[in-house]
Parts: structure tokens; sequence; C-alpha cells
């Protein structure tokens, strides 16, 4: 075989043993990434071990993506632990190899992971900045990056005391998470949301999601979210004064804040004790417990740790600038290449291009003149439209409203007036001595009917004008009928009796319907008032309920003095204001069966009328069955 062969075959080989090593390495980093992913938040300790052996085999083999894993996994295992410097320095390093990557996922949760390190030391303008931009990808990624930063901004939010954008966000991020059976995140925001209620003064459904929170915490081993679910129930306990049950679950939660050497907790277990210790009045036991909680906040809060973290941040800004620079450099060098190569050529050129470029100069000059011309024309000529239709538009309100003013005016000065004018007189009457009491018994039964008729337009009169001017809102809610019909014959039972007219109320089918309570009750009203107005004495008007179909039926009927063909055409086809006088005279404005028709139509309902003259009325309200 010749040597140039042989050679070539021994490289191959060399090659192919180079590629199978670092498959090999790349899945044993791997496997200790996911170790490393399983335990960080019940045994941070060995998840460093676990993320440090990633590293160090993903550095040996040049594996950039399991070395930004196993980075980002150390950040997470001593922001665990409270060590915010290891924690940052881990994260920079996490962030610098996934930035500007393929991997977005990766990148999203990097900057997640530095945000919430700036939220627990009170960096809140440096959280807000990274969790846009994370926010950002994560909107343009899978739904776990955004639930990812939506989790961490329901935080930041409630560490600056913003408590209903938390609640919003963290309203973001559970529904996600649920989606994808991660039992851990949704344990985290039970046990925001829990907090967030606390704080609004919803106690019992704080108690839900935190229950809630410990339950899945125990599940998955989240130390660190039992630590703080025990802590919460310690402080519903001190709230209502049972002290030994708060105690119990403080030592529960500092038990394991200590195992995981979790400052934040233990800041929040020492605050609870000042707190529980100077209600019992135990002086001495408040004071040891605020040395406590001032020496874990100096632990927690070092200067000089904020320093060298400032200092990673600066280093972090500055390398993203210089690589900034270097692209800006090699396109930079790119183009005066390109310049070069094409410049012989537009030599050749130049001439000609000139001439060619001024004359279309000159054409783009005068096309820009004609667009702004005509842009300028379009945009006066939609003004003058926009201008036109307010008018218009004010111009009907306005008619609405002069209609309006022109019917209250025509109703008070002839339809109300005269029964008040007739009462004033027969006062006078009587202060002057020219009547009797009997007399005036004997008046004032007939002027109490039409005092009734006054208040029956009154009540239409307001009603009608608070819709027309668009001020009265149709609210349905289920109503039962048979109540709501009884109620109307309870109210008209008096009116009937002073005309000696009998009411009757017959309910065929137990019926309920959606409608605007307010509004089918004046609908009633009117009906059963038109009824007894059209009636004469000894007569009977009949109101009944009944199910067709899968509809509801509301009938009043009676034997009055019917209506034409023609005055049902006006009334159901608004061809105008049909008023007439009852059969002792009583007057009308015509309101009533305007709104009648008006409501019943607000209402989603149908309005039906069988009638004839002098052989009485049968009108009908149908609306569908709740």
């Amino acid at each position: 075989m010749p040597a140039k062969t042989t050679l070539t075959i021994l490289f191959l080989i060399g090659l192919q043993t180079i590629a199978h090593a670092q498959d090999r390495d790349s899945l044993q980093a791997a496997k200790y990434n996911e170790q490393s992913r399983k335990v960080y938040l019940n045994n941070p300790d060995s998840s460093i071990i676990f993320a440090n052996q990633a590293l160090k085999i993903s550095l040996k083999s040049n594996i950039r993506f399991e070395e930004g894993l196993a980075n980002y996994y150390l950040s997470k295992s001593n922001w665990v632990k409270s060590n915010y410097l290891l924690s940052t320095q881990y994260g920079f390093n996490a962030l610098k190899i996934f930035e500007n990557s393929r991997y977005t996922e990766e990148w999203a949760v990097s900057l997640v992971d530095l945000a919430r390190n700036f939220i627990d030391m009170k960096d809140f303008n440096r959280a807000t900045e990274f969790l846009d931009k994370a926010f950002q990808l994560g909107k343009a990624g899978s739904g776990v990056s955004l639930a990812n930063a939506a989790r961490e901004k329901s935080m930041l939010f409630f560490q600056t005391g913003q408590y209903d954008s938390s609640l919003h966000y963290t309203n973001i991020g559970l529904p996600i998470f649920k989606s994808q059976g991660d039992s851990l995140n949704v344990s985290i925001l039970y046990g925001r949301k829990a907090r967030i209620l606390l704080v609004k003064g919803d106690a019992a459904g704080s108690m839900n999601y935190n229950n809630a929170a410990l339950k899945l915490d125990i599940m998955v081993g989240n130390k660190r979210g039992m630590s703080f679910a025990y802590l919460m129930k310690a402080e519903f306990a001190a709230n209502t004064n049972q002290f030994d049950s708060a105690l119990y679950f403080i030592n529960q939660s500092t038990k394991l804040a200590k195992e995981l050497n979790n400052l934040g907790a233990m800041i929040r277990a020492e605050t609870l004790l000042v707190e529980i210790y100077k209600k019992k009045n135990d002086i001495k036991a408040a004071f040891s417990h605020l040395v406590k909680l001032d020496e874990i906040k100096g632990e927690m809060y070092d200067s000089e740790k904020n320093g060298q973290i400032q200092e990673l941040l600066t280093i972090y800004e500055l390398g993203s600038k210089e690589h900034t620079i270097k692209l800006l450099e090699k396109e930079n060098a790119l183009k005066q290449a390109q310049v070069k190569n094409q410049k012989l050529f537009l030599t050749v050129l130049i001439t000609g291009i000139v001439l060619l470029v001024g004359i279309i100069f000159v054409l783009w000059i005068l096309r820009r003149i004609q667009n702004k011309a005509n842009q300028e024309l379009e945009r006066k000529n939609k003004e003058i439209d926009q201008q036109n239709k307010e008018i218009e538009s004010q111009a009907e309100v306005l008619k609405q409203m002069n209609d309006v003013k022109s019917k209250i005016f025509s109703v008070i000065s002839h339809d109300l007036r005269g029964p008040f004018s007739s009462l004033l007189g027969m006062l006078d009457l009587l202060n002057d001595k020219k009547i009797s009491n009997d007399e005036f018994i004997s008046m004032s039964k007939k002027l109490k009917t039409h005092l009734d008729i006054n208040k029956q337009t009154m009540q239409n009169l307001l009603s009608w004008s608070q819709n027309q001017l668009g001020g009265l809102s149709t609210q349905p809610v289920k109503i039962d009928v048979s109540l709501l019909v009884q109620d109307v014959f309870n109210s008209m039972k008096g009116t009937a009796e002073q005309k000696q007219i009998k009411l009757e109320c017959v309910r065929i089918d137990d019926i309920s319907i959606f409608a605007d309570v307010d509004q089918l009750k004046l609908i009633l009203r009117n009906l059963t008032h038109n009824a007894i107005k059209f009636s004469s004495p000894g007569s009977l008007v009949v109101i009944r309920n009944q199910k067709i179909n899968n509809n509801g039926k509301i009938i009043v009927e009676d034997s009055g003095v019917g209506m034409s063909q023609e005055e049902i055409e006006i009334i159901l086809n608004h061809k105008g204001n049909f008023s007439k006088q009852g059969t002792q005279h009583e007057k009308g404005t015509g309101l009533g069966l305007m709104l009648v028709r008006e409501f019943v139509a607000k209402n989603g309902g149908e309005f039906e009328i069988e009638s004839r003259e002098n052989e009485g009325s049968k009108i009908s309200i149908i609306f569908p069955l709740a």
C-alpha cells in the first residue's frame, strides 16, 4: 500500500476517534448538568459538585453549550445558598456564552437568573433592565422562557410594592407552567400569590394558595420553597396570636433555611420572631433575635461583595462593547475591500451614472412634491369628512335631546299639572270651608285615581328620559317569573280595586328567564295598568305565565275596549306615539307602550298584540328561558 494512502487512512481514523471522544464527553457533561438541575433547590452543595464536573469536561473538550449550562446551574445553586457574588459571577459566564447565539431559551433564562440576584440585592433598576430583555426574548421563543421572565417580574413588582402588577405577571406564568406540568414553578407562583393576597387583605385565599404551594414543594423536594411556605404558616398563626404554632412553623422553616444557607428566609424568620416576642412582651428574647437579624443582614448585604458584583457587571458591559466594536471593525474592513474592487468599474461608468442620477433626482423631487400635495389634499379631505360626520352626529344628538326636552315639557305642562292643580283647588275650598269634609273625601277618591295615573306617568317619563339620553343600562339576571309577576300583581291590586276590576294572577308553568329586573317590572306594570285603564268596572284582568317550547311567555289579558288593527300597527311598527283615554276618561301620554316596546327589545324579547275593538286585548311578551 502506498505511503500516501496509509497516511490518509490514519488521518481519517484519528478524526473519527476525536469525534467519538467529543460525543462521549458531551453526553457525560450533559448527564452531570441534568443531575445538577434536579437537586439545586434541595441540595445545592451536591448540585455545585455535579455542575463543576460538567464544567471541567466542557472546558477540556470545548463544548460551549454544556459549558454555558454548567455555569448557569452553578449560578442557581449559589443563589439558593445566598452567595450572590458567586451566583452573579457564574451567571455572567453563562450569559457571555449564550448571548447573541442561537440558544435564545438559554440566553433568556441567564438574564432571568441574573435579574433575580439583582432583585434580592435591591438593585431594582438593573433587575428591570435584564427582565425586559428576557421578556422580549420570551415573546419570540417558547412559552417556558416567557413564563420564567413573568415569574421574576412578579417578584420584582412584589418587592417594590406594586401588588396588582405582581399578581398580573403571576397569572401570566401560572397557566404556562401548568400546561408544561412544571410542578416546581407552579409551587413557586402559588407561594407568590399567597404573599400578594395576604398583603391585599385576603387571608383565606392566601392560606389556600400557601397550602397548595407547600404540598407541591414537599412533592418535588423544593426545600427552599418549603422554608418560605412554613414561614407563611407562621405569619398566619402570629396574626391570630397563635404564638406556639407560629414558633413551631418558624422552627421548621429555619431548619431548612440553615441547611441551604438561605439568608433571605432566615431574615424573614428572625424579623417575625422579633414581632412575636414583642407581642408576648418578652423584650429580652425580642432583643436577642434583633441582634441575630442584624448579623444575618450584614452577611447578606456585605458591601465588599456588592462592590465585586458591580465590578463583574462593569466587566460584562465592557466585554459586550468590545465585541460590538470588533464586529463593526470587521464590517468596515469588508466594505473597504468591496469599495476597492468596485472602484475601477465605477470610474468607467461615472459620467453616465451622474447624468442618470441627475435626471432621476429631478424626477424624484417632482414626484415627492406631487405626493406631498396629494397627501396634504387627502388629509384635508379626511379632516373635512371627519368634521362633517362630527357635525351630523352632534346635530342628531341635539335633535334627540330637543325631542326629549319637548316631550318632557309637554307631559309636565299638560298631563301632570292638571291633577296637582285640582288637589290644590280642593285644599283651598276645604281651607275656605266652601266644601265639607265628607265632600272632600268623596272628591279625593276620584282625585287619587288620577294621582295614581300621574305616578305611573312620572315613572314612565323618568325611565323613558333616561333611556333616550343613554343613562339607563340593561343588566340581565336570572329571574323567577312567577315571583316577579306576583310582585307586580300585588302592587297593582289596589289600583284595580279602586276601579272595581277583578285582577287575577295565573301560574301555568314555573319558568325562569334572563332580563333586567327593574325593566321587566316596569313592562308588566305598564301592561297591567293599561289593561285596568281600558277595562270597565266589574270586568276581569288576568296575568299569567307559561312555557312555550324554549321560551317563557307572560300574558296580560283584559275584556276592555280593545284596539283597531290600525292602532296595533302604530304600536308594533314604531309609526308614532299612540295614546287614548281610558273607560273613565283617564288620560295617557303614550310613553307606557313605547317603554314596553323599547325595553322588551333591549332585553332580547318579543312583543305581541292580539286585540279587537270592544272585545278586549291580549298582550304577550316572550323571552328565552334561562
